[in-house]
Formats: structure tokens, C-alpha cells, sequence
């Protein structure tokens, strides 16, 4: 039975065991450099990443609401 669970599980395109960035989904985080024009960066722990979202400054709070390959999708908070 547990194999049958786990195979059911493993379908699902959201759970991926081993991929933390999918954890990040829901963090609220504080932008290092301001967005312009949709695009800026942000460094998480030792990882710089893009982000994409509404023009904001740098200091602003956002949400990351979803990941497109190595790309944060933001929203303000």
C-alpha cells in the first residue's frame, strides 16, 4: 500500500523532494536593489536570484508568489 501512495504522490508536479527552491513560495523577503522596469535582483542566503515583479525601491517588503526556471515572481506586501 505504502508504494502505491508513493507512486500516487510522485505525479503530482508540486512535490519535489529535493528541489528547495520550491520551498521559497510564500517567504516574505526585503529587496536589496529597487526593480525597474519588472526586473531586479535579490540575494537569498549565498544565492543571487532575478526577480519579477511591480516597480519597487530597494528596502521594500515582497512575497514570492511563484518561480519561473531561476526567476522569482514578487508581489509587494
Amino acid at each position: 500500500l505504502s508504494y502505491f501512495f508513493y507512486q500516487k504522490q510522485n505525479k503530482d508536479p508540486k512535490f519535489l523532494v529535493n528541489d528547495s527552491s520550491n520551498k521559497m513560495v510564500g517567504k516574505i523577503i526585503i529587496l536589496d536593489e529597487s526593480i525597474i522596469n519588472g526586473r531586479g535582483r535579490v540575494k537569498i542566503a549565498d544565492s543571487h536570484w532575478t526577480v519579477n515583479g511591480p516597480d519597487l525601491l530597494a528596502g521594500a517588503k515582497v512575497k514570492i508568489v511563484d518561480i519561473k526556471g531561476n526567476t522569482l515572481i514578487i508581489a509587494a506586501c
